[in-house]
């Protein structure tokens, strides 16, 4: 006998079978289903100087996913993924390295591999301007401190390593004014500055930010004198070593308290 129609492999078809004649025999059929193949896409994702990331669309029929890569055409790494799975991240990678990359759906009929090449980010540094150290005194209020650097759309992170002088551990952005503690001792804090591009993070940016106790300035007193006699000017640096200047003037006619005011700084 004879079959038709003619072989089909793209589609579930019906197949009759026609006996040659004579044979006393009838007609017949066969179904062959033909599952359609499933297309596996492998993208890129995210990419940064140091990852990249592939994503894929789900095989409804895959039991797992297994994979296939290469760095720049290095060895091959292999591995096994959940069915659940559909995006996996290769890290520890230079800027501007090709990562290329197969995956196979295990365990589907039709199922095919599928590969991909991503390219690590490859941008040009952030830095940071650089800003210069900053000194203060106890209960001084300290200026904000704004942050700029020669590339474009970066944003800023830091960090402080002594918050005794009065600032959090760390923030993003500027550093708002803030009033300097009321320190006994000295206080010197480390701020690091970081740029990122939202692709790379740039080296750090340090600067110092000196918290000083405030200091009374000291003098030897000045013995009384008589009316119009001789008074001698007072000394513009402290026994402690504070300069600075006296108001109001010399009086040598009537007792007179005199306010030293220190130098600024």
């Amino acid at each position: 006998g004879t079959w038709s129609p003619a072989l089909n492999n793209t589609t579930t078809t019906t197949y009759t079978f026609t006996p040659t004649a004579g044979q006393c025999a009838t007609t017949t059929t066969l179904t062959i289903t033909v599952n359609p193949t499933p297309v596996l896409t492998v993208s890129c994702g995210v990419s940064t100087a140091s990852s990249v990331t592939f994503n894929w669309n789900s095989i409804a029929d895959a039991t797992s996913y297994s994979y296939s890569y290469s760095v720049d055409g290095g060895p091959a790494v292999t591995g096994s993924l959940s069915n659940a799975t559909t995006t996996f991240t290769i890290n520890s990678l230079a800027a501007g390295q090709n990562v290329s990359i197969t995956i196979t759906p295990v365990g589907s009929l039709c199922g095919q591999p599928a590969t991909s090449n991503c390219v690590s980010s490859n941008c040009p540094t952030p830095i940071v301007d650089t800003v210069g150290n900053i000194s203060a005194c106890s209960n001084a209020t300290i200026s904000a401190i704004n942050f700029t650097s020669p590339s474009a759309g970066v944003t800023f992170t830091w960090t402080n390593t002594n918050t005794l002088i009065g600032l959090g551990t760390s923030g993003v952005g500027n550093i708002p004014s803030f009033t300097a503690a009321n320190v006994a001792t000295q206080q010197v804090a480390t701020i690091a500055v970081t740029a990122n591009d939202g692709a790379c993070s740039g080296p750090s940016m340090f600067f110092t930010i000196t918290v000083n106790p405030n200091v009374t300035p000291t003098f030897a007193a000045v013995s009384p004198i008589c009316s119009g006699a001789t008074l001698s000017s007072l000394p513009t640096t402290s026994t402690n070593g504070i300069n600075g200047t006296w108001s109001p003037a010399l009086n040598n006619t009537t007792t007179t308290i005199y306010t030293f005011t220190p130098t600024a700084g």
